[in-house]
């Protein structure tokens, strides 16, 4: 749920966090991390190493996930 995901533990981490967002394209999570810093969500420390590899692994389309207009 896009509500739980949260921000890194330090300023770069939060940063490299919305870069990697951007190239994803979801303008929600870019929002909601705008909004919470690593500051006010101390819980955010332990999620934010996974969401940070999820979204490494899921910034290339597959050739799967390209539409394929027959040529």
């Amino acid at each position: 749920m896009i509500w739980n995901v949260a921000a890194g533990r330090n300023r770069r981490e939060y940063r490299d966090y919305c870069s990697l967002a951007a190239v994803v394209g979801d303008a929600d999570l870019i929002r909601l991390l705008e909004d919470v810093s690593p500051e006010r969500d101390q819980d955010a420390k332990g999620k934010f190493g996974y969401l940070l590899c999820f979204l490494q692994q899921n910034t290339k389309p597959s050739e799967q996930d390209v539409p394929s207009n027959g040529g």
